[in-house]
Formats: structure tokens, C-alpha cells, sequence
């Protein structure tokens, strides 16, 4: 079917299309609704297959690495009462649906006293800090003026993980006056991501359909037509989130820029067409001819930003963390259904309106503005080149400058609770985040047999995985470390005090903890089922790859040097995550790359002459360059969102450049390139204008985000949106009158 003959269709049986995409509508509203958000750790896991084979094998042999960290502070903490009421928390967390276990000063030393309290809470503190055991665990810092609880919790569905953390704090809740408590770690940042993402659908989208709905009425001055359009975003909206919704797709806070995406796009691409249809209907034609009209000339460039915005955006597909990559995924799909819908049902909707449109002050403001900035542009070609050479120049000297930030924790802004509770109890020497050292050792007999392999759980083994876990808590940024040999001499070093790291004594406190369920369970947290794999947790501060990777890489050295031959891992859900970050700039130079090179091809196919399709491409890279320039000039970092700002705008910038080569091909037939570039810009400059306005109040709502990085996207996007505006109005029409003869006889309809 022929692109003529399908809006033909929509325009005669406008009511039946309508009808069509309202019950598809419909049908998505029960896939919407069952949306959920999901922003673990695991979501973010990079889909490396070694590293993800390791980390299940780890959970299969040792359980869970998702620990909250519940720390105590203030005076209270030291009191009878203050050491009962931890205890008492310590041991009802252990109980609570969803956590694994709970480790604290009352599992360690709880065995030592025939009552809890301690008789004198003072001297025990004094024990408490000469105790190797609470420094390795950060069950306490080297002064005691912090007090922990380490909970770990199951792998948990995000609404069961909500429910667990919120037991949780109805338990802090009873805290005697005196202790302030705090809850830190991987789960929390969950939670505080989940808080963001929530701040955007229930705060900021509300606030772009408004600004939104202002810029029109302001700008068109007709209801009806500032309806329609909303009409159709809402349907474009609701068609993929509910498909999402019905394949159990859930949201997080990379994938929720599809939202504000996919109404901007939408949007723009319909005032584009909008524009068009109402200079026909001013001219006097019946409404279903002014349709068709239009659409004999929008109908390619609709398809032509489609299909560029598509690329843009679906080169990050090539990503292999998974939110980024569902972004590419789900913008592809979004963008092809808008395509689709702004060919079938806009037509349907446009015929709808039967109002002769005024004359308005915005149009003939942004067309006395345009055709001032061409005749200016192509006047002065010369002078506008080279402003533009060197600040391209000035710009790209930042690019060096770039850098990635992969520390979680600047995410969030410096006075969110969450960022200044962890940047004191780090500054304090308390480590919240873990990474798992992992030692294998090699089999030494018949495979699938108890002695195939040496066992970690021998006094000798044991005193050599303290004396690793030494060396390795020596290490710049390591703020503390457990394994099984610090678990047993911690028993040992209460009952056998004059020779607790001797042989026998080593044993006798391995037979006591085999004896106690909660020190079995805790043992059996360190070592693998038939002890021929020892695991050693390393707290370190969140900190991003770059100085953390150092760190591991140390750390597994040293592992090898105490344990020849035997294999070490390090694993975790922070070491996997800091991997996901690792890959960001390879991530930003193949989509962006990957997305020039589409859009080079089909410019050139569209074209039809490499010259020109250079020249198209000039101001829409100018505008990659302009936002990554300023990035490396202002330090604004590359993260898991910014990361993809360069394939975006060239997507994004390509648009309106599109429309005005649309409405160029159209004009040069009659009047040459110079009057043509001026007449382009004088038709397409509202519609420019208007719709860089929406993209701009699209990405503005939502830089007000708590979360960074989705902050920065919008913050930079919006200002890309501007720069491209700036090439359209000045850049676009100096490049299009320059154009040679030859080139213009093949533009020529």
C-alpha cells in the first residue's frame, strides 16, 4: 500500500482508525497498570557471562551478599540499656521474613556473659575496641563511637526487599532516647533510586504535560488543536509501556527516560505536521484536502526523522548493561509505532477539525525571526562559517577532559541524607559496601569426593586466611575484612587467651562454633559446604572502579602469594556494578559512532549526492560537539545516563534539519539556492522554534531529578536542544545556499 493511498484511507475512514487505536489503547491500560520499578543491582549487572556464572556460583555455595548495614550512634549506646535494646534488635531482625541473618556485638560476644547487659558497659566498650574481630567486621570503629548491625537479606523482589526494609525501620522505631540509627548500604541506595525514579513519574512528568499544554495554548491559540496532539502522545505513550507492562518489563531510572522521551519526540514530530496542515487550512483548503496536502509533504520527512531518531537512540542497544540496552530496545519500537500513528491515526485526527485557523502573533513573530536570521546567515555565509570553525575548535579541546564518574554515591546530590550519612560513617572508618574475595583451592585427589579438594577448615588453613586477611586490611581504602579464620579466632582468642592462634586452640573454638547454631550459621557464611572454598569479605567505602579496581586487583595478588595454586575471584554485587560503569565510554564512542554512520547513509540516500549529505551532517554534529565540549570544560562527568547524551542529540538534532531539506526540495525548483534557503527558514521557523521549546521543557522537567545523572541528561539534552536551534536558524541556511548547481539540480522534486 502506497504512503498516498494509506492517509487516503485514514482521512475517509477517519472515524473507524480512530475507533482502531482508542480499543488498542485500551488494551494496553491493564499492561500499564502493572509496571513495577526495579533498580537492584542485579539490573545494572553487566551481561558479561563469566563474571555472572561466577557471582551464581557464589550465591549457591556461600548465600547472599545483600547486606544492610545498621549503624548506632550517641550516647546511649554505651548504656545497659542502650547494649540490651541492640541485642534485642539484633536478634528480632534475625527472625523478620526476607533476611538471612543478623551479626552484631551480641552475636560475637553474647556467649562470654552469663547476662546481657554486661554488668559494666564501660569496660566491655574497652574490650570491644582492643577486639581485632569487631575492627575487621566494622561492627564498631577504632574509637567506638559508632556501634553496627550487619543484616543480610535474601535476593528479594523489589516489593518484598521495600516491605523487609521497612520491618526494619518499624524496629527501629522502639530505639531508647540517646541512639540515633542509621540504615546504609546497596539496599538503600535501591531504595533512594526507587524514591527518584517516583519523583519523575509522580512530579516531573505531571510537569512537562503541563508546561507542554501552556506552550501550545500560548502559541496556537486553538484547543482543539493543542488537544490533538496530546491525544496522539497519549496513545504513543500508552501502546509500549503497556507492552512493557504485559511482558514483565520493569522500569528504572535509565529506562524511565523513555517516558519524557517518547511525549517530547511525539510531540515535536506532530507540531511539525501540525504547522504544515494549518498554512494549508489558511490558505483556504477544505480540511481533508489541507490533510493530504500536508502529508504530501511531510509524510518522508516524518519517516526520515523517524528513522533517525530510531538510530539515535537504538544504538544503545549495543550496551551491554542491561537498562541501557532496554532503553535502545524500547525506543526503537516507540519511535516506529510514533511513525506509524503520525501516518494513520494523525491524519484521522487532523480531519477532525474544521476551525479556520487565526492569524497569530507567534507565527508571524517566528517568521519575521527566521527569515531574518536566513537573509542574515546567507549574507554573511562567510563570517558564520568560521564563528562556527573555531567554536567548534574551542569545543572540542574539552573533549579530552572527559571523565567517568562511577562512585554511586555522587549520584546523589551533596545534602541528600543518604550521601551525607555514608560520607560519615565511611570518614569514620566504617566500610558499607563489600566485595568477595573468593579462594579455590585445586583439587588434590579424585574429582566429586569429600578429599578431592585441601579444606580451608583445618586450624593451619584457618591461621593462614587470618594472616591473608592481615595483609590485605594493610591496603589503602580496605576499612575492614572477615573470613573464617577471623570468625574462629574471635572465639578462640575469649577461650583460650594466652595461645589462641595454636593449633589446638584453633580447633577447640572450631568444635564450640559447631556446636552453636548462630556461630554455625556464620561459619558456614565463609566457608563452601565441603570447606574447599573460603570466602573473605573486604568493606570498603563506596568509591567508584577507578579507585577501587586497584584495590581488588591488590588483594587477589596477595590471595595468590598466600595460597599458591589456588584460584581467586573477586565478586559481589559492588564489584559487578562498579564493571557495568567500566564499560560506559566504550558504550558512548561505538553508539555514537554507530549512530553517524546510519544517519551519513541514509542522508546520503535521502540526498542523493554526498556533498550535500556532508553538509546536513555539519549542524547536526555541531551540537554533540557543543554539549560533550562543554561537559569536559564545566567536569560535568560521563555516568550511566550522560553516557548516552552524544548518540541522542545527533537522533534528536537530525529532525528539524530533515523538515527544512523537505521543505527546500520544494522550493528550489522555482527560485535559486540563496532565495530558497530564505524561504525555507521563513515556513519552518515556528515550527522549529515551538518544537525545540517542547523538547526543552521536556528534558528541563526532568533535570530537577535528585538523581544526578538523570538530572544531567536533562540538563544537557535541553541545552544541545538550544544549540541545535541556533544551527537551524543561522548554520542551515549559509550551508544550503552555498550549495553548488549540481548538487541543487539533484535535490530538484
Amino acid at each position: 500500500m502506497g504512503l498516498d493511498r494509506m492517509i487516503r484511507i485514514s482521512v475517509r475512514y477517519r472515524y473507524w482508525v480512530i475507533a482502531v487505536y482508542l480499543l488498542l489503547g485500551l488494551a494496553m491500560l491493564p499492561g500499564v497498570l502493572k509496571i513495577q520499578q526495579d533498580n537492584s543491582p542485579e539490573t545494572f549487572f553487566v551481561r558479561d557471562a563469566v563474571a555472572l556464572k561466577q557471582y551464581e556460583d557464589f550465591e549457591f555455595r556461600f548465600g547472599r551478599d545483600r547486606s544492610l548495614r545498621v549503624v548506632f550512634e550517641g550516647a546511649a549506646i554505651w548504656t545497659r540499656e542502650g547494649l540490651a535494646w541492640m541485642a534485642g534488635f539484633e536478634q528480632n531482625a534475625h527472625t523478620l521474613k526476607g533476611v538471612v541473618g543478623a551479626a552484631g556485638l551480641y552475636g560475637h560476644h553474647g556467649f562470654r556473659f552469663e547476662q546481657w547487659p554486661p554488668a559494666d558497659p564501660l569496660a566491655f566498650r574497652a574490650e570491644v575496641i582492643d577486639d581485632p574481630l569487631d575492627q575487621h567486621a566494622a561492627w564498631t570503629n577504632d574509637d567506638a563511637t559508632f556501634v553496627t548491625i550487619l543484616i543480610g537479606l535474601y535476593r528479594l523482589s523489589p516489593a518484598d526487599q521495600q516491605v523487609a526494609l521497612l520491618e526494619i525501620e518499624q524496629l527501629l522505631k522502639t530505639v531508647p532516647g540517646g541512639i540515633r540509627t542509621t540504615m546504609l548500604g546497596l539496599p538503600e541506595v535501591n531504595r533512594a533510586m526507587d524514591h527518584a525514579l517516583l519523583d519523575i513519574v509522580i512530579k516531573f512528568f505531571p510537569l512537562l504535560v503541563i508546561l507542554a499544554m501552556v506552550l501550545l495554548v500560548v502559541c496556537l491559540r486553538n484547543l482543539a488543536q493543542v488537544f490533538l496532539p496530546l491525544a496522539l502522545v497519549s496513545i504513543c505513550l500508552m501502546i509500549p509501556l503497556g507492552m512493557m507492562g504485559y511482558l514483565e518489563v520493569s522500569i528504572n531510572l535509565v529506562l524511565i527516560i523513555l517516558v519524557p522521551l517518547v511525549f517530547v519526540i511525539t510531540l515535536a514530530t506532530a507540531v511539525h505536521v501540525l504547522m504544515c496542515f494549518r498554512q494549508f487550512q489558511r490558505e483556504g483548503l477544505e480540511t481533508s484536502v489541507a490533510v493530504i496536502e500536508t502529508y504530501g509533504i511531510k509524510r518522508w520527512p516524518v519517516i526520515w526523522t523517524g528513522l533517525t531518531t530510531g538510530v539515535g537512540f537504538g544504538s544503545f542497544m549495543i550496551s551491554s548493561v542491561p537498562p541501557i540496552n532496554s532503553l535502545g530496545l524500547w525506543s526503537v519500537f516507540s519511535i516506529a509505532f510514533m511513525t506509524l500513528a503520525i501516518l494513520t491515526l494523525y491524519p484521522a485526527l487532523l480531519t477532525g477539525i474544521r476551525s479556520e485557523p487565526q492569524s497569530y502573533g507567534f507565527v508571524r513573530w517566528a517568521r519575521q525571526r527566521g527569515e531574518g536570521f536566513a537573509r542574515r546567515s546567507v549574507r554573511y555565509s562567510k563570517q558564520v562559517f568560521i564563528v562556527f570553525a573555531l567554536s567548534t575548535l574551542v569545543l572540542l579541546t574539552g573533549t579530552p577532559m572527559l571523565h567517568i564518574e562511577s562512585n554511586l554515591l555522587t549520584y546523589f546530590e551533596d545534602s541528600h541524607p543518604l550521601r551525607a550519612n555514608m560520607d560519615r560513617v565511611q570518614e569514620n572508618g566504617i566500610g558499607v559496601m563489600a566485595a568477595e574475595l573468593l579462594v579455590i583451592r585445586p583439587e588434590t585427589g579424585q574429582k566429586n569426593t569429600p578429599s578431592a579438594r585441601a579444606r580451608f577448615d583445618s586450624p593451619a588453613e584457618l591461621n593462614r586466611l587470618v594472616v591473608l586477611g592481615d595483609a590485605i586490611r594493610a591496603l589503602d581504602l580496605v576499612l575492614g575484612g572477615i573470613s573464617a579464620g577471623d570468625q574462629v579466632h574471635g572465639v578462640s582468642r575469649y577461650r583460650s587467651a594466652d595461645d589462641y592462634r595454636s593449633h589446638a586452640a584453633v580447633e577447640e573454638a572450631l568444635e564450640h562454633m559447631r556446636q552453636d547454631p548462630g556461630k554455625l550459621q556464620m561459619l558456614n557464611y565463609f566457608l563452601s559446604a565441603d570447606a574447599s572454598q573460603a570466602r573473605l569479605s573486604l568493606f570498603v567505602p563506596m568509591l567508584g572502579f577507578n579507585q577501587l579496581e586497584p584495590v581488588f586487583e591488590q588483594a587477589a595478588l596477595l590471595a595468590r602469594q598466600h595460597f599458591p595454586g589456588a584460584q581467586v575471584l573477586m565478586t559481589g554485587q559492588y564489584p559487578l556494578v562498579l564493571a557495568a560503569q567500566k564499560t560506559l565510554l566504550k558504550t558512548m564512542l561505538v553508539s555514537l559512532a554507530l549512530t553517524l554512520l546510519c544517519i551519513a547513509l541514509i542522508f546520503r540516500w535521502v540526498l542523493g549526492s554526498s556533498q550535500l549529505a556532508a553538509r546536513a551532517l555539519v549542524p547536526n554534529l555541531w551540537p554533540v560537539v557543543f554539549v560533550l565540549g562543554i561537559m569536559g570544560w564545566f567536569d560535568v562527568p560521563l555516568d550511566s545516563t550522560t553516557v548516552m547524551i552524544a548518540a541522542a542529540v545527533l537522533g534528536l538534532a537530525v529532525d528539524d534539519t530533515l523538515h527544512s531539506l523537505g521543505n527546500f526540495r520544494r522550493l528550489i525548483g522555482e527560485r535559486n539556492a540563496a532565495q530558497a534557503a530564505v524561504a525555507t527558514l521563513k515556513q519552518t521557523a515556528p515550527a522549529h522554534m515551538l518544537t525545540s521549546l517542547i523538547l526543552v521543557a521536556g528534558f528541563a522537567a526532568i533535570s530537577m531529578s535528585a538523581f544526578l545523572p538523570v538530572a544531567r541528561f536533562g540538563q544537557l539534552t535541553a541545552l544541545a536542544i538550544l544549540a541545535a536551534l541556533l544551527a537551524d536558524l543561522v548554520l542551515v541556511p549559509a550551508l544550503l545556499a552555498a550549495s553548488s548547481t549540481a548538487v541543487l539540480e539533484k535535490l530538484k522534486p
